[in-house]
């Protein structure tokens, strides 16, 4: 006959102890074993995902290089095209001289030509030459208009005429500053540009 179920007959408590002992080894085996590999796997997913989104996004770069190579190598032809306009350092001695060419060329007498100092203005130098000179107002006007077809960038600045009663009444005296910009050859060994 059925008898029923008694917690103190050895035999149920042994099948007892063992569904304890079976559900305690199934929690231990979830909480230390189960649960923290579902952890690790959900991080490696997250993981896989970011990588694959990081490799998608340099296979769309480097769909990019031949455009950006182009883009680069056009720059560098605007740059050599820009840099001859700004003499070296080593340039200075030629552009003085085109200066001074420039104003026999055009018929007049420099009485004074100060060559200053380079200074530097971030990623250019400036060089500027103080100049006094004698003419006419239109070989005054044909020199600077000599100076403006120089390959190098020139500026005229602090233009000062006057009238020499003395000389010539169509002779003028002209004060002026002229600033030319040198590349600046140390800037770009310093940002890394020049290697």
């Amino acid at each position: 006959m059925a008898e029923g179920f008694n917690l103190n007959d050895p035999k149920y408590q042994k099948i007892v102890g063992g569904i304890l002992a079976g559900v305690v080894i199934i929690v231990v085996f979830y909480l230390y074993i189960l649960s923290p590999q579902r952890q690790q796997i959900s991080d490696l997913k997250q993981k896989i995902e970011k990588e694959k989104m990081e490799v998608k996004r340099l296979v769309a770069l480097s769909k990019k290089i031949p455009e950006l190579q182009s883009e680069l190598d056009s720059k560098k032809e605007e740059i050599a095209r820009i840099s001859k306009s700004l003499p070296t350092r080593q340039e200075i001695p030629t552009l003085l001289r085109q200066i001074t060419d420039a104003s026999q060329q055009a018929g007049i007498t420099l009485t004074y030509f100060n060559p200053g100092r380079l200074e530097a203005k971030g990623d250019y130098l400036e060089f500027k030459v103080d100049i006094q000179l004698e003419g006419t107002y239109h070989k005054v006007g044909h020199f600077l208009s000599q100076l403006s077809h120089l390959s190098r960038i020139i500026n005229v600045g602090n233009l000062n005429m006057t009238r020499l009663p003395t000389v010539d009444k169509n002779t003028i005296n002209v004060k002026l500053d002229l600033v030319a910009y040198v590349y600046n050859q140390a800037q770009d060994e310093k940002s890394g540009k020049g290697k």
